[in-house]
């Protein structure tokens, strides 16, 4: 019988809360505020809840690692698994854009510059290229939009970690993932600035952090061990907890290695949890409020900085910005009507697509090979991070 890690939900929730609060709130207050009173002393304690993203990618890298490590084997593998992706992903990103590409020539100008001024080239938004345009012109472009970046280097890892395990198999693959780590970092180095920010290449560490998590619970020596030094791991990732309390306080200049801080806490976080999925410390990660945020997460996600500009265009006549009650009062707005557009988009519009793509089946073989199952047999198939 599987299981499902129902952390995991929790864990998506609390990633795109992070997201949404950095945006409603950090990115909204104007500068003077910010740095005085009880805002500035709000916008410190958030000042890491960025790296959100980060969260979602190592999600989305152990959980679609998972899938491929657990179906290796099977004949249709690519074709189950691009197909299930293309429902996930396509059906809110191309309403997304429609609302874009249909909205943009027909609303105000001077009230929807936030939204729709320095957009990147249409085709880029099409082909989940956008982000390279990004770096290359050092700027997220038209807010409508420039959350697309994170969904852009998904995608591009979607191609390029089944590639990966295409051509090397699944034991030269595993070989590379700490070396692939390490080069991520390098680039960071090397090519430091808003490029390294947004391109793939440059941010896959997170995401390959993730995937050695997979393989890490999929082979029952390293889960034995692991739980033997239970206590150790706890000790380890409270350290880093701390350390990430630390750095919020204090932000101090990590450089190159910032996200991949974030990430290792994030991946410590993830692992703790699929260790210890049940436990009583794991209940508010398991709280449905914070399931249910996991749950339209994706929507979340898209639409959030669509509604925020449009409301206020039209309540304010500006853009999002904290400077008066009325402002307070729409993004307040914006929060109550994008939960209630994900809801609808996910049971109403997602689930359909979802439904359809998982009457796809992996083909599996007669016999499974050892250590292809999670340990407490967890059920990969979940979902991604960021398109949960």
């Amino acid at each position: 019988m599987q299981k499902h890690v129902p952390e995991l939900d929790g864990i998506r929730g609390l990633a795109i809360l992070m997201v949404l609060f950095w945006h409603y709130y950090c990115g909204q207050l104007p500068r003077a505020l910010a740095t005085s009173g009880w805002t500035g002393v709000l916008i410190r304690a958030a000042s890491s809840f960025w790296s959100g993203v980060d969260l979602f990618f190592v999600l989305s890298g152990f959980l679609i690692g998972g899938i491929l490590i657990d179906n290796r084997d099977v004949l249709n593998l690519y074709k189950v698994f691009y197909i299930r992706r293309a429902c996930r992903i396509l059906p809110v990103c191309v309403l997304t854009l429609a609302a874009f590409f249909t909205l943009r020539p027909v609303l105000d100008p001077d009230r929807t510059t936030w939204l729709f001024r320095h957009a990147m080239p249409d085709w880029s938004y099409l082909t989940f290229t956008q982000n390279i345009v990004m770096g290359i012109r050092n700027s997220f472009g038209a807010h409508f939009l420039g959350i697309t970046w994170s969904l852009a280097i998904e995608e591009q890892f979607y191609l390029f970690l089944p590639f990966l395990l295409f051509v090397l198999g699944y034991r030269r693959m595993v070989l590379i993932l700490a070396p692939l780590v390490i080069g991520a970092i390098m680039l960071r180095l090397l090519f430091p600035g808003f490029g390294a920010f947004v391109n793939m290449p440059f941010r896959m560490d997170a995401l390959i952090l993730g995937v050695i998590l997979a393989v890490a619970v999929r082979h029952p020596p390293v889960v034995r061990l692991l739980r033997e030094n239970r206590v150790r791991l706890r000790i380890v990732v409270g350290i880093l907890g701390a350390a990430w309390i630390l750095v919020t306080a204090t932000q101090p200049a990590l450089g190159a290695f910032k996200g991949s801080f974030y990430a290792a806490v994030y991946a410590g976080l993830i692992l703790l949890v699929v260790l210890e999925t049940g436990q009583g410390w794991c209940a508010p990660l398991r709280s449905r409020p914070l399931r249910f945020c996991g749950t339209i997460s994706y929507g979340l996600y898209m639409y959030h900085q669509a509604v925020t500009g449009l409301l206020h265009a039209f309540i304010c006549k500006s853009k999002p910005l904290l400077i008066r009650p009325l402002a307070w009062g729409v993004t307040a707005l914006s929060v109550v009507v994008v939960f209630l557009l994900a809801a609808l988009s996910f049971y109403y519009f997602e689930q359909r697509f979802l439904r359809w793509g998982h009457g796809f089946k992996y083909s599996r073989a007669a016999s499974l090979p050892d250590g292809r199952r999670l340990v407490d047999d967890f059920r990969p198939e979940a979902g991604g991070g960021h398109d949960g």
